[in-house]
């Protein structure tokens, strides 16, 4: 069985993709030949090649919401990734295609229509995104990781599946934590992450307000790469010196993140449906910012519908005032029935077996003659 892959090359998308290819590879074993083709950079090359999985790069088009002048460029950009899709789709001839969206899945999902190669597309989001909504026209089954996302595509393709994430993430382990992170485990913590890239705005109230948060609680912090410098010399204008505090900053936090998120209280995030998906996943309280200028907004919708069932709390990037987040970081910190019952609120946007279910959609759509097939997928009321 061979799956092409396909999005647009964050975290966002890239995660989803393994967590299903690594279903995939259990239920199909040396069966499953995957490769991926969409826009390449040096992260998603080291976590693709990490986890086994074959790559072609193209040049991928992205529209911008605003003037820029790169949007001229990128409309050159498109029929030289098309053709460089036709070519990799043509030679490798899956059976398949599972595409996470954003503007690098739209030639090599297009690439693989012409082909008449059945498609399947996931959207993360609560809003779905434009590349989405235009594919879930041409593509033949459609999953979504939020109930309410079901109004914006064809009814009779499009089925809930929630969001895929990391296999492990549930198995942090706090010994590992305090050995990693260098944690008491009789303080409190709070696990601040902006991103693979960070957040500028987070990191700076983060340190406007380190002084007051380390004085009850230990910090763990995700900076973005290319950030740690910085950060540590704010930190040390402060008067906290990171190698002797309870300030821990890192630029990137990989496998390690599972053992944080094992012992931190209190989670600060951007409102991706990835990082929502996580927090769901291990069950904590959590302070959402969600990214303004996020496509169509998408972050703000993500997070809103969290707030809306009791599972996060949302500040706007707007009204993100150091003070503000210290009240309410103390809010949350200092009420163990309020983290109680957002920790279960948040929860039910976890799906245990959403990359399962894809896979099993996958598999349906390379047998839709196979009444076997068709049977296995439509009993697990996937439609």
């Amino acid at each position: 069985m061979k799956i092409l892959l396909t999005g647009g090359g964050t975290g966002g998308h890239l995660y989803p993709l393994l967590a299903v290819a690594e279903e995939i590879k259990k239920i199909k074993g040396a069966e499953a030949e995957i490769l991926f083709i969409g826009p390449v950079n040096e992260f998603s090359k080291r976590i693709l090649e990490k986890n086994g999985i074959r790559i072609k790069g193209i040049l991928a088009a992205k529209w911008r919401r605003y003037w820029s002048f790169e949007n001229i460029l990128d409309i050159f950009k498109f029929p030289v990734g098309l053709i460089q899709s036709l070519i990799y789709v043509l030679i490798f001839m899956p059976d398949v295609v599972f595409s996470k969206g954003g503007y690098g899945s739209v030639a090599p999902t297009l690439a693989a229509r012409l082909y008449w190669i059945p498609v399947l597309i996931h959207e993360s989001d609560v809003l779905p995104g434009k590349a989405n909504l235009w594919m879930g026209k041409i593509a033949d089954k459609i999953a979504v990781s939020f109930e309410s996302s079901k109004e914006y595509f064809n009814a009779r393709k499009v089925f809930t599946a929630g969001n895929p994430v990391r296999k492990n993430i549930q198995r942090g382990d706090s010994k590992k934590a305090v050995d990693f992170f260098n944690l008491d485990l009789e303080k409190q913590t709070i696990l601040i992450m902006g991103g693979s890239q960070g957040s500028k705005i987070i990191n700076e109230r983060i340190l406007e307000i380190l002084p007051s948060l380390l004085k009850s609680y230990q910090v763990i912090h995700q900076v973005g790469a290319g950030n740690l410098s910085e950060v540590e010399k704010m930190a040390g204008e402060r008067g906290i010196k990171v190698e002797r505090s309870d300030y821990h900053p890192y630029e990137f936090l990989g496998e390690e993140i599972i053992h944080a998120y094992r012992v931190c209280d209190l989670i600060i995030s951007r409102a991706g449906a990835g990082s929502i998906t996580e927090i769901a996943a291990v069950g904590k309280p959590s302070i959402l910012v969600p990214l303004r200028k996020s496509a169509g907004g998408h972050q703000l919708y993500n997070a809103h519908i969290i707030a809306k069932s009791g599972g996060a709390l949302v500040i706007e990037e707007s009204n993100l005032r150091g003070d503000l987040l210290l009240n309410k970081i103390y809010e949350i910190m200092e009420g163990a029935e309020l983290r109680e019952k957002m920790s279960r609120a948040i929860t039910q946007f976890y799906f245990p077996n959403s990359a399962e279910k894809l896979a099993e959609a996958l598999i349906y759509l390379t047998k839709v003659g196979d009444t076997k097939g068709k049977s296995l997928f439509e009993k697990k009321n996937l439609q």
